[in-house]
C-alpha cells in the first residue's frame, strides 16, 4: 500500500510540476500536445494549428466586411428604389390630373361649341339687317366665330348691312 502511495504523491508532484511549468511559460503543454497530434498520420488533416485558426480568422473578418458592404450597397440600392418609386407615383399623379384636366376642357370646348351653333341658329333665324345692327356691338372674336359657322349666302347679307368699315375689318379677318 505504501507503494501505491508513493507512486500517487509522485504522479502529484509531476502533475502539478507540469502544470506550474506550463503556466510560467517554462514549457508548452499545448505544442506538446500539437506536436503529438502531428506526429500521428491519420489525425494530421484534423487538427487546426494557430496559422489555419489565423486563417479562418481572417477569411472570417473579410467575409464580414463583404457582408457589410453589401448590406450598405442594399440599403442604398432600396432609397433609390423607394425614391424612383416616389417620383414615379407624382408623376402618374400629374398624369391623372392632367388627364381629368383634359377631360374638363374637352367639356368646356364642346360646351362653347354647342353654345356657338345655338347662337349661329339664332342669327340664321334672324334678317340680315337685324343680324348686322347686334353684330356691330359683338366682340370682334365671337362675330367671326358667328360668320365662320354661318351659311355663306346669310354671311354676306350681314355684311352687306354694316358699315363698310366694320365689313372690312370681319372679312379680313376671316381670311
Amino acid at each position: 500500500m505504501k507503494k501505491y502511495i508513493i507512486l500517487f504523491i509522485i504522479l502529484v508532484i509531476l502533475f502539478v510540476g507540469t502544470w506550474l511549468l506550463n503556466e510560467y511559460k517554462i514549457i508548452s503543454l499545448r505544442i506538446w500536445g500539437e506536436k503529438a497530434l502531428m506526429s500521428v498520420p491519420v489525425l494530421k488533416e484534423y487538427v487546426k494549428t494557430d496559422k489555419s485558426y489565423d486563417d479562418l480568422l481572417s477569411q472570417k473578418i473579410k467575409l464580414e466586411k463583404e457582408n457589410q458592404d453589401l448590406l450598405k450597397k442594399n440599403e442604398d440600392l432600396n432609397d433609390k428604389l423607394n425614391d424612383a418609386l416616389n417620383k414615379l407615383e407624382s408623376q402618374s399623379e400629374k398624369i391623372n390630373n392632367m388627364e381629368a384636366e383634359i377631360v374638363d376642357l374637352k367639356k368646356l370646348k364642346k360646351s362653347r361649341e354647342e353654345r356657338l351653333q345655338k347662337l349661329v341658329q339664332i342669327y340664321e333665324k334672324m334678317t340680315a339687317a337685324e343680324a348686322a345692327n347686334i353684330f356691330i356691338s359683338l366682340d370682334k372674336e365671337l362675330s367671326l366665330q358667328i360668320l365662320s359657322n354661318i351659311k355663306d349666302q346669310q354671311a354676306a347679307a350681314i355684311l352687306s348691312n354694316m358699315s363698310p368699315d366694320k365689313a372690312a375689318e370681319l372679312s379680313g379677318a376671316l381670311k
